[in-house]
């Protein structure tokens, strides 16, 4: 909603419509011009999310659609994205998983968008979809190197970006055409504003007003706070200067371990007339993520405290549901939080949780950063590695707040040697790097996993666990990306943790399993078929069924038809599958383990030139992988490879060229995969050339040639075609 306490700020408010507002052409169409970009930068409180907002709603008319996006980091980016790429129907809840794969959905629609009819048909008219103009607000894009996988190249659409750091309007790190400095009120204008909330209108007040507008600086955050403690309070304000003045309400930011550097930034918050509960609840509110913020999170432990996990923040904190509502009415009457009624959240200025962190003392900023580790841990839905797509739904919410810890955590000296909480904030990073991982973020899980791996290291004994796992977690990391010395050395150290433990249940023979997994990645298949055998032997003594036993089995598979033992392999991997389809039925949807398993013994088929049966198998695999992973993941485009090598094979050149085609459409864009989309192209471009298809095949090698290049860039050395099978994991080639 616009905010009703807005004041001012007309004239950047007319350098915006001038710069993003699409121009309309003389017969009342609007016109098509391209990207319009707009940069909108100063310090926190300054009011540029207010003036975004703002914009957005004056302009609601010029734009068929308009985004709102947190930008703080990637993962709010990505979140935002695939929120967006189900409201423009491009996914349903039901196919949206991999959000690198969702944002690639969600710029293809900027750069050609089309209207979502009720029947879901694209535009017909190519030139409609010029015609339809969309509005983009990056807000809170303090650290620009965040935004250049997520900025549209091209469309007819508008960019408004707000940011701490005035590099936003410099065009050095993003392309933006325009942009300013927003400076906060003059005395005058702030006075003004000040006089306008409060209702002191008379000449005396003029002067008053103005000395206290100077006193604040002029941040329009930092004036709405002092009304309101004017009208809670009944002060005029000559009292209001006094209290000021006398009892030091104002706070300098400075330079401190855990807050802001702003020289000329002062505010006036009255914590010290806040009630316990209130004080404490902001306390806690202050080390989450100031966007949306659950209350369903903050009440937790109200409503289970009774529950032995569940434990009252240390410092004061509601202990019931109204006493919460209490003091979550106190924060809002003194403009400290607002509520969104629809979704019970809350949201937090960042200056605010800023200055309620700068107030405390080392031990307490540690106190209060314990309780909410403890707060999320107890709320958030831990997983066994099983990559359950109704266990993700449960994690987007808090994703987040750990994230904010996380950022807390590693600017933090004091927190990274603190004692209290290691276990769980180890276990929290550990989970949320796995989320990541598994929605195909990788990037995103490496510094949580690093933070994880940290922990543990200073409290090896609390930590066994989890100091296992996130070796594991960062062995298949390497074993994804192709970095088999880092899969080796984590898979051997997760292994040996879980060697010398005493009761880790699955964990050990997934420990071999995941050895077995880097020794394939290095080419070592002797060695990885040791480690599946006795991942075997371990997963067959334990007490209960577990399902990670089959690993052993296709990555045994694997190895031996690497191996050249083609007709051993066959017969493990057709054990395999016949166990799958008496456990599962013939139409196995459980797992994607069943595809994998194909996948191989298709493979085993190739090599014994048994191609018929290798393709029949591969289209199996391909279409239990729709039925369970989507038709979307990395997994789905190697595949599509296989399906054109091997249709190559058969002569069927035409058939090769569709599916090294949905190989390169599955993979899109992703810098991750640059490898295998370059040895793609190199495939269709043989395949065209094999049907007179010149030009294509030309197009294909200039694509193919310029991933070379960025490779080149990427290794320090120059790559070629030759070289990028050992680029490429041994698992999908």
């Amino acid at each position: 909603m616009p905010n009703p306490e807005f004041y001012g700020r007309k004239a950047v408010l007319q350098s915006l419509r001038d710069a993003l507002t699409p121009p309309i052409s003389k017969d009342h169409v609007t016109a098509s011009v391209g990207l319009k970009t707009f940069a909108l930068c100063g310090i926190g409180g300054v009011g540029k999310t207010q003036i975004a907002i703002e914009y957005a709603y004056a302009s609601k008319n010029e734009f068929d659609a308009i985004f709102f996006l947190q930008a703080s980091d990637t993962g709010k980016l990505a979140q935002g994205f695939a929120d967006i790429a189900i409201e423009l129907g491009l996914e349903t809840l039901a196919t949206a998983g991999d959000q690198a794969v969702s944002k690639d959905l969600v710029l293809g629609w900027l750069s050609q968008p089309f209207r979502r009819l009720q029947d879901g048909a694209k535009l017909t008219n190519a030139a409609s979809s010029f015609d339809t103009n969309w509005l983009i607000i990056f807000d809170n894009a303090d650290d620009l190197s965040v935004l250049g996988d997520y900025w549209p190249v091209t469309g007819n659409g508008s960019i408004l970006l707000t940011s701490r750091d005035p590099l936003a309007k410099t065009r050095s790190h993003i392309p933006i055409e325009k942009g300013l400095d927003l400076e906060p009120f003059s005395a005058a204008e702030a006075g003004t504003m000040l006089r306008e909330l409060t209702g002191f209108r008379t000449a005396k007040d003029r002067e008053t007003s103005e000395t206290i507008a100077r006193k604040l600086s002029g941040l329009p955050l930092a004036i709405t706070q002092i009304a309101r403690t004017i009208g809670r309070r009944s002060l005029s304000l000559e009292e209001l200067l006094a209290l000021y003045n006398d009892q030091s309400l104002r706070l300098e930011f400075h330079q401190a371990e855990f807050g802001l550097n702003p020289k000329t930034l002062y505010n006036v918050w009255s914590f010290q007339d806040l009630s316990s509960d209130g004080l404490g609840l902001l306390k806690l509110i202050s080390f989450l993520d100031p966007d949306q913020i659950p209350e369903d999170l903050l009440t937790v432990k109200i409503k289970h405290n009774n529950e032995r996990d569940y434990k009252l923040p240390s410092q004061a904190y509601p202990s019931s549901l109204k006493s919460f509502i209490d003091a979550r009415t106190e924060l809002s009457k003194s403009s400290l939080i607002k509520r969104n009624i629809e979704l019970k959240t809350l949201i937090i200025h960042r200056i605010v949780q800023d200055a309620t962190r700068v107030r405390m003392d080392v031990a307490e900023f540690k106190e209060g950063f314990g309780d909410t580790v403890n707060l999320l841990y107890c709320s958030w839905p831990f997983g066994e590695f099983e990559h359950s797509t109704e266990r993700w739904r449960l994690c987007e919410p808090l994703v987040p707040h750990i994230n904010n810890l996380h950022h807390l955590y590693d600017t933090s000296e004091s927190l990274r040697n603190n004692e209290s909480a290691r276990p769980d904030l180890a276990r929290l990073f550990m989970d949320l790097g796995q989320y990541y991982m598994e929605r195909g973020n990788i990037d995103e899980s490496r510094p949580l996993f690093k933070s994880s791996q940290h922990i543990c290291e200073l409290a090896p004994k609390e930590c066994v666990i989890t100091f296992g796992d996130v070796h594991g977690r960062q062995a298949q990391i390497g074993t994804l990306t192709n970095d088999v010395e880092s899969a080796l050395f984590h898979a051997k150290a997760s292994l040996s943790i879980f060697e010398g433990h005493g009761d880790c249940g699955f964990r050990l023979p997934q420990a071999n399993n995941e050895l077995a997994e880097a020794y394939i990645a290095a080419g070592m298949y002797e060695e990885a078929i040791v480690d599946c055998d006795l991942a075997t032997i371990r997963y067959k003594i334990l007490p209960e069924e577990c399902g990670y036993f089959e690993w052993s089995q296709i990555n045994k598979g694997f190895s031996l038809c690497n191996l050249g033992r083609y007709e051993e392999a066959s017969k493990v991997l057709e054990d395999y599958l016949q166990y799958r389809e008496k456990t599962f039925g013939p139409m196995d949807t459980q797992s994607f383990k069943a595809g994998i398993g194909m996948l191989f013994l298709g493979r085993v088929r190739g090599c014994q030139g048994r191609l018929d049966e290798s393709l029949d198998l591969y289209l199996k695999a391909l279409a239990q992988y729709h039925s369970t992973i989507g038709p979307k993941h990395f997994r789905v485009a190697a595949l599509y490879i296989k399906l054109g090598e091997t249709s190559g094979m058969l002569d069927q050149a035409k058939e090769a060229t569709v599916m090294y085609s949905k190989a390169l459409q599955t993979y899109g864009d992703r810098a991750a995969y640059n490898a295998p989309v370059a040895r793609t192209y190199f495939k269709l471009a043989q395949a065209h050339s094999s049907l007179g298809l010149l030009d294509q095949a030309v197009q294909d090698l200039r694509k193919a040639n310029e991933l070379l290049d960025v490779l080149s860039q990427k290794y320090k050395r120059k790559i070629t075609e030759a070289d990028l099978d050992s680029l490429i994991p041994n698992w999908s080639k």
